[in-house]
């Protein structure tokens, strides 16, 4: 099966976990073929995966929703009671 490729070597490449991987294909990112019980992912549909992840991640900032900046403030103790 020269045009599948198997998790583990996905995973490899992109240095991620099979776990992530497996989430990534049950949002439906990657199609998958199932081999004897084995989850294969066809070669290039993996290679137009990848290539569209990395459009996306050289986005310039300005499209990148900015994080609100989280503010704590300090809530004063209340005072201790004697006796």
């Amino acid at each position: 099966m020269a045009g599948y490729l198997k998790l583990s070597a996905i995973c490899t490449d992109l240095d991620i976990s099979v776990k992530t991987l497996r989430r990534i294909i049950a949002r439906g990112e990657l199609p998958t073929l199932r081999d004897g019980g084995i989850l294969r992912v066809p070669k290039d549909a993996y290679e137009a995966w990848k290539k569209a992840r990395l459009v996306a991640a050289k986005a310039t900032p300005e499209a990148v929703p900015e994080r609100p900046v989280l503010r704590l403030r300090r809530i004063p103790r209340a005072p201790c009671r004697e006796g």
